[in-house]
């Protein structure tokens, strides 16, 4: 599995890249070691190889789609025939056919005519996070924890969501709930100290982390966790013996790669952090967070034609990226490019303000109504 990308910038105490979007002073004192945090948490995200959350209770989505019975339920509900099960039957078929809209509008009936069913307001945030609308599946899950508030599953999935979207106390707080009701699931252990992390509070998720690794010590994703952890702490050797495990158990580890380069760096092995990460653009093309931080690196080497052509790279692939926009101001600033070094900065500015209009809508999503 290829780890996913990592978008990585953080203040001068290792901050996580949200709180540096907030402001362009903390992004120019940022050093190099602060690349490490917000990747981190992106992959505990990813919990593929970690162990699915015990006892979830998964909606059966039978094989094969009936178009007849589809067009006998829409028929009857051209024809008025409006009821809670009628949607929800038109909900679950339309999720078979793989028409989402149809299917999030028909669940949104059902909760019209019956508020508390938890398992269509569950459902309306599975789609909505399909949808890759995280913010509106956030919205679905604050319903329904409001409606079970002591549902294992259901904080999990509000304390993932708003780790995702840098909720971090709020996924915090669910997320320690969570694995209190289910202490031995992996992926709630697992992402309870990515929430950790989050919170910078490394004490606390080393220990979570080593548990995980008792179990699984040669899983690649919580040996790279573990080694992320570590780089975060400064604790270099000790990062390096997990990434190179992550890397034994898993060849393809992207990310891991990424942050060996990161450690060279950290070690003043300038030259050898460049050829790593050269290394890993050529292992994964479109791994963004190395050319971001390759062209950074080449910036400081002076080596201007060669870092462009990095950081172009990395904007083209992460179009978001205030860090390689950045980047490529502080280059072109010192190339004489005064009026594209302006540019640059416009556009930074331009994603932090974007930036916290969302963290707003967010906030109010968790407002009490």
């Amino acid at each position: 599995m290829r780890a996913k990308p990592v978008s990585l910038t953080t203040a001068g105490n290792r901050a996580n890249r949200w709180l540096v979007r907030s402001t362009l002073i903390l992004l120019a004192l940022c050093p190099a070691r602060c690349q490490a945090f917000a990747g981190f948490v992106q992959k505990s995200t990813d919990l593929r190889n970690v162990d699915e959350p015990q006892g979830a209770e998964k909606q059966a989505r039978p094989p094969g789609f009936d178009a007849h019975s589809l067009e006998a339920l829409e028929k009857a509900k051209n024809d008025g025939q409006v009821s809670f099960e009628l949607a929800v039957e038109l909900a679950k078929l339309y999720v078979k056919k793989g028409d989402l809209t149809e299917a999030f509008n028909s669940y949104e009936a059902a909760t019209a005519l019956r508020p508390e069913c938890i398992d269509c307001v569950r459902e309306l945030a599975k789609i909505a996070e399909q949808q890759k609308d995280p913010e509106k599946a956030l919205a679905y899950l604050v319903k329904a924890k409001k409606l079970q508030p002591e549902n294992a599953e259901i904080l999990f999935e509000f304390g993932k969501t708003c780790l995702e979207l840098d909720l971090y106390d709020d996924a915090l707080s669910a997320l320690k709930r969570a694995v209190q009701l289910r202490p031995g699931s992996d992926s709630y252990t697992y992402v309870l100290a990515s929430a950790h992390v989050s919170q910078r509070q490394y004490d606390a998720a080393v220990p979570l982390f080593q548990t995980l690794l008792k179990k699984h010590a040669d899983d690649s994703v919580l040996n790279y966790a573990m080694g992320s952890v570590l780089f975060l702490q400064a604790k270099f050797d000790q990062a390096a013996v997990h990434l190179h495990k992550s890397i034994q158990a898993n060849p393809n580890q992207t990310a891991s790669y990424y942050y060996l380069g990161l450690i060279a760096e950290e070690r003043g092995q300038s030259g050898e952090a460049i050829a790593r990460l050269a290394d890993v653009v050529k292992r994964d093309p479109e791994y963004s967070p190395a050319y971001e931080a390759l062209g950074r690196m080449l910036v400081k080497e002076q080596k201007y034609p060669e870092a462009e052509e990095a950081l172009r790279k990395a904007v083209l692939l992460s179009p978001g990226s205030v860090k390689a926009h950045y980047q490529l101001g502080i280059l072109f600033g010192r190339t004489g490019r005064q009026e594209d070094a302006e540019k640059e900065i416009e556009t930074v500015r331009e994603l932090n303000a974007e930036e916290q209009k969302r963290a707003g809508t967010r906030l109010h999503i968790l407002s009490p109504q």
